[in-house]
C-alpha cells in the first residue's frame, strides 16, 4: 500500500504576515491567497513531505486536542 505524502509547490512565493501567510501561485491560473494561521501552520510544515497522518498528528499537537 502506497502512502500519498503532500509538500509545498515550488510554484508558490509565499510570505507571512502576522498570523497569516500570503501566498502567489505563479504558474498555470496565477492567483494570490491569504491563509489563516490554521492553514498557514500547515504551509510551514510542508517544509518536508509529510503524509495526512502526520499532519493530522501535528494539528493535534499544536493545538492540544484529541484525534477524536
Amino acid at each position: 500500500m502506497t502512502t500519498s505524502s503532500y509538500q509545498r509547490s515550488p510554484h508558490v512565493a509565499w510570505n507571512k504576515i502576522g498570523d497569516d501567510l500570503v501566498a502567489y501561485q505563479f504558474s498555470g491560473n496565477k492567483k494570490f491567497v491569504q491563509l489563516n494561521a490554521t492553514a498557514a501552520f500547515v504551509w510551514e510544515s510542508l517544509e518536508s513531505p509529510k503524509s495526512a497522518e502526520e499532519l493530522v498528528r501535528l494539528l493535534c499537537d499544536e493545538y492540544a486536542v484529541g484525534i477524536d
